[in-house]
């Protein structure tokens, strides 16, 4: 048989907070400043009568806490860090590598496939320049036999009867294009009709001259002028009036440059001061003329002196020479008042020539 102490029980009873007095409430002290470490001290709520009620932790008001404001263990809200940019600007400049050698590699391997089918550049570009041309007719030109034996200077040639653009070398079989005309002949002799009469492409040699150092002065194309400098082509050609009032001689010489030209003229024009008012005797075909010499002068570039037959009234002979690019111009003009006659078509020749008529 159980012997519970019932004085006990009540003892035991009597502890629990149901059977307790009321205990008197403490002091509600406000929150002050929020303090580092903790949250503001609160006060336990009164119990309700009959009973002890579990604390509830106090409910912040509406907007606690303020945007900015620190947070319940007193510290600043911590920003959030920047998102990292580095791997992205990396992922770009890789795939822009990327590209760039896939763009070259596409340039090194299609570029001989496009070869094959459009054919080599740089063959097609040598072939159609225009100074490819150029050296192909050089070519040409040079490989051609001279006249006297010397090499032509690889050099393009104006097409026949085609001005010869400065510093450009004439070819030797174009020097027939540029004689005067019968036509522009006629014009300078005052409507007289100027028939050609001959062409050869040979220095004259079946003429005399006495004195023969004055053979160049006498007549145009002379052997006697022309042997041994090395010219590369010749045409000599007569144009005369039928009646036999104007008679013309002209001759024209390709040297190999235009120095060359030009140095020919200026020891001609030396050999004719040397002949100046001097007696001659020109004889053709075992037929004689006499004449008497000028002095030998030049004006712009062109070389004169005048020829006159002792009977009064005869015909007078202009000689002129002069150089133009790479030919040499060679004339002689006859009539009763010849005038610069000479010097004047030696001039349209050169200009011919040149391209600048």
């Amino acid at each position: 048989m159980s012997t519970h102490d019932r004085n006990t029980d009540a003892e035991q009873t009597a502890a629990w907070p149901g059977n307790q007095p009321a205990p008197s409430a403490p002091p509600v002290v406000p929150p002050t400043v929020p303090q580092a470490g903790g949250p503001p001290a609160w006060s336990p709520p009164t119990p309700a009568a009959g009973g002890w009620a579990p604390p509830v932790p106090p409910t912040p008001p509406g907007g606690y806490p303020p945007a900015g404001y620190p947070n319940h263990y007193g510290q600043p809200p911590a920003t959030p860090p920047p998102a990292p940019k580095g791997p992205k600007k990396g992922l770009l400049a890789v795939l822009a590598i990327v590209v760039i050698l896939a763009a070259v590699a596409a340039v090194i391997f299609l570029t001989p496939v496009s070869d094959k089918l459009f054919g080599d550049n740089d063959a097609t570009t040598q072939a159609g320049s225009p100074a490819s041309s150029t050296t192909a007719s050089a070519s040409t030109t040079s490989a051609s036999p001279s006249a006297a034996g010397a090499s032509t200077p690889s050099s393009a040639a104006p097409s026949p009867g085609a001005p010869a653009p400065a510093g450009v070398i004439v070819d030797p079989s174009d020097l027939q294009s540029y004689l005067a005309t019968p036509d522009e002949l006629s014009q300078r002799f005052a409507g007289a009709d100027m028939q050609p009469q001959g062409l050869t492409k040979q220095p004259i040699t079946d003429i005399d001259v006495s004195p023969f150092k004055c053979s160049s002065a006498a007549v145009p194309g002379m052997a006697d002028a022309y042997s041994g400098t090395g010219f590369t082509g010749f045409v000599d050609q007569v144009v005369n009036e039928s009646s036999g009032a104007h008679k013309f001689i002209q001759a024209l010489i390709t040297f190999p440059t235009a120095d060359a030209a030009k140095n020919f003229v200026a020891r001609q024009l030396s050999r004719w001061k040397d002949c100046s008012n001097a007696d001659l005797t020109i004889t053709i075909a075992g037929n004689s003329d006499h004449a008497s010499t000028s002095a030998a002068a030049s004006t712009d570039g062109v070389s004169s002196i005048v020829l006159t037959p002792p009977a009064a009234g005869s015909r007078q002979c202009e000689r002129a020479m002069t150089a133009s690019s790479n030919v040499v111009v060679d004339l002689r003009a006859c009539a009763v008042n010849v005038g610069t006659a000479a010097s004047t078509i030696a001039r349209d020749i050169g200009q011919k020539i040149t391209g600048q008529r």
